[in-house]
């Protein structure tokens, strides 16, 4: 049923009963969020590419220029991350197209409506990585840090 709801809601938003129908933001809004539902099933396992599974899976989701979580410690756009640690991030946003870019990193990634990115990274050493969105939400939007602890 968990699977069934999200994906009836999906169908129905996006085929009115009237052709003349115009979804408004808050059907956007609902599609999202079945969207969500859909493609971030907790007990979905993704491996990395080599084929061995991830220590530590964290979801991530943009909204209003600002991340959330439930999954790791996050607090005013830094995030909480264990050195040492195979780590997939599932990313998705909710309302705009956020390009985030980590320059000491050399990590690029881009979360979009409707669609589940996957990054996975390891940290070697502890610190402090900050990125920020370079796309639809602007310079200013959207700021997230990885602060890696032991």
């Amino acid at each position: 049923m968990r699977i069934l709801t999200p994906l009836l809601l999906a169908l129905t938003l996006t085929h009115p009963s009237q052709a003349d129908e115009t979804p408004t933001i808050a059907d956007i809004n609902a599609l999202n969020e079945a969207l969500q539902i859909l493609l971030t099933d907790p007990e979905d396992t993704f491996a990395n590419p080599d084929g061995t599974l991830p220590d530590l899976t964290i979801s991530l989701r943009a909204q209003a220029g600002q991340w959330t979580t439930d999954d790791a410690p996050l607090t005013d756009g830094r995030l909480s991350l264990p050195v040492d640690t195979t780590i997939a991030l599932q990313i998705m946003a909710m309302d705009l197209i956020y390009e985030m870019s980590f320059p000491d990193l050399e990590l690029d990634f881009e979360a979009i409506p409707g669609r589940l990115e996957v990054v996975y990274i390891r940290f070697a050493q502890t610190g402090q990585y900050a990125g920020n969105c370079a796309y639809t939400c602007g310079s200013a939007g959207a700021p997230l840090v990885f602060d890696v602890h032991d």
